[in-house]
């Protein structure tokens, strides 16, 4: 039981609990089932207007007020998606309320780079540690190592080719 859960097959074991783990959350959380569970979701991905660091949704702010509102009106008119209601909105704004990324362009390579490079330090971590725990193969000494040998024991009186005696 030991030999599994130490290679290959419990790293897959392990692969396959957490790819679940992920698709079961996303699909728990994909779609909110009301009009205000779908107000409050894209609620939370607008920021504040005049405060800082705080979402639409978090906010007690008269601006935020305001915004929630229009996304109440949006929502209940069923004309717009989530994204084209977050789109009108931030268009509207003089500054830059999305709180989450656009699904293209710069944004997804700020993302995306990050994760990218974590997966390739793992992977070279990974391939560095395989090849550290390969035994080192024992070839024997060299006739280049048998010469030197040979000429260190030739010389009798203590003396090394280098002509410092033993003792140094």
């Amino acid at each position: 039981m030991k030999k599994i859960l130490t290679g290959w097959p419990g790293w897959l074991l392990l692969f396959a609990a957490v790819a679940s783990l992920l698709i079961i959350s996303y699909q728990r959380s994909s779609k909110p089932l009301t009009a205000d569970q779908r107000t409050q979701s894209i609620a939370e991905r607008i920021a504040c207007p005049v405060c800082d660091g705080e979402s639409v949704a978090e906010s007690r702010a008269p601006a935020a007020r305001d915004i929630r509102a229009d996304i109440a009106k949006y929502v209940n008119d069923g004309q717009l998606s989530d994204e084209q209601i977050i789109t009108k909105i931030d268009d509207a704004s003089v500054q830059d309320l999305r709180l989450t990324p656009n699904g293209s362009g710069i944004d997804l390579l700020v993302w995306f780079l990050p994760a990218v490079a974590f997966a390739g330090a793992v992977a070279g971590l990974t391939m560095a540690f395989l090849k550290w725990r390969r035994p080192i193969p024992d070839h024997g000494p060299t006739d280049d190592d048998r010469e030197v040998v040979a000429a260190a024991m030739r010389n009798g009186d203590g003396e090394t080719n280098d002509g410092f005696s033993d003792g140094r």
